[in-house]
């Protein structure tokens, strides 16, 4: 015999291996033996949203610039060598590459769609299709080393921001 507690109450089961779930349920919950145990409309509705949430496509993190350099940063690689000192983030440079142009000519430069400017900051923006091929290029103040990035998935739009000095780059 097994014991299992519902509540503050315990019951008995018989250690019978062909027991269902849905009579261990009945007997748990408390049902008479003709009536079908029946979750609460509210556990129905929770678990078909949470199947609903699973099925859905997972949006991509932002890609952002290494705020400094030298960093160990997952998905750029670095050009050049391990600088002895590090360096504050000062750029963004996007490159478009067509794959007609991969054997030809260098990438293209993609310059900012919009720039906006006050006093001490500046924000620059890039829209994109969606088809682009495009290397990002993180560049550093004082240093001739960078970052690369292939962006994958292709991103819609790619921001610049400088804060009175302080720069953060990022493409989603």
């Amino acid at each position: 015999m097994t014991l299992v507690q519902s509540g503050r109450t315990l019951h008995r089961l018989a250690a019978d291996p062909v027991i269902s779930s849905s009579r261990v349920l009945r007997k748990i919950a408390g049902n008479a033996p003709s009536q079908a145990f029946r979750p609460p409309a509210s556990a129905l509705i929770s678990a078909i949203a949470f199947g609903l949430f699973l099925s859905l496509p997972l949006a991509a993190a932002p890609l952002r610039c290494p705020p400094m350099l030298p960093s160990a940063h997952p998905g750029f690689d670095q050009v050049g060598p391990a600088p002895a000192w590090h360096w504050q983030l000062m750029q963004l440079r996007l490159f478009e590459q067509t794959p007609n142009d991969a054997a030809k000519t260098a990438p293209t430069e993609r310059h900012p769609d919009q720039s906006v400017g006050h006093i001490n900051d500046y924000t620059l923006n890039w829209r994109f299709s969606g088809n682009e091929d495009l290397l990002m290029t993180c560049i550093y103040n004082g240093s001739a080393t960078y970052y690369i990035a292939h962006l994958q998935p292709k991103p819609k739009t790619c921001t610049m921001r400088n804060d009175n000095g302080l720069s953060q780059a990022w493409c989603e």
